[in-house]
């Protein structure tokens, strides 16, 4: 058994003795989050981790964030947006959560939420690329080359955009309008 697995079994095992013992279920979903490259069913199991906390205690905004972050990635955006929409209202407004809240939108496809949520991201001040770059690309129906060419406008504006950033932007500006992005590309 390799470090991992032992580290899993040794949260487990803190579980077990004390079933409410939140830290030993953050930094077990933390280490399916990790390993999510490795395991196909990490992000399931990691969703599943976080939920057990907000069980016992709903008001942890951590494992509230997390789990919106870990559905989104999955496509279950209305999951991801209840998640989100539960959050206490500063942590629901940090451009971390908008971020997740917008590319939810755009996931479902719904156009004019995805363009509120992007300009409400943009307009924070502590937005930084590692907030844009998860975004991008968004998997589902809706035009990723459009939420890409807002956000990389306002990530150009706030001079946010990395070699890295601009070339996933680039790549999806290249995209044919319309054409989906692959769920696969968003787990960056």
């Amino acid at each position: 058994m390799g470090t991992t697995g032992r580290r899993k079994l040794r949260f487990r095992e803190a579980i077990e003795r004390a079933p409410q013992y939140t830290d030993a279920f953050l930094n077990l979903g933390r280490l399916y989050q990790e390993n999510a490259g490795k395991d196909a069913d990490a992000v399931r199991k990691a969703v599943a981790v976080y939920e057990k906390v907000l069980e016992y205690q709903p008001d942890h905004s951590e494992a509230r964030y997390q789990d919106a972050v870990l559905l989104r990635l999955i496509g279950e955006f209305g999951r991801s947006l209840e998640q989100s929409r539960a959050l206490p209202p500063a942590d629901r407004d940090r451009a971390s959560a908008l971020a997740v809240r917008c590319a939810d939108h755009a996931g479902g496809a719904k156009r004019a939420e995805t363009d509120r949520a992007a300009e409400k991201l943009l307009a924070r001040r502590d937005l930084a690329e590692a907030d844009v770059l998860p975004i991008l690309p968004t998997p589902g129906g809706a035009r990723p080359g459009d939420l890409a060419v807002s956000t990389a406008g306002g990530a150009a504006r706030a001079r946010l955009a990395s070699a890295e950033g601009r070339r996933r932007v680039g790549l999806l500006l290249r995209r044919p309008r319309g054409e989906p992005t692959g769920a696969r590309s968003c787990a960056r």
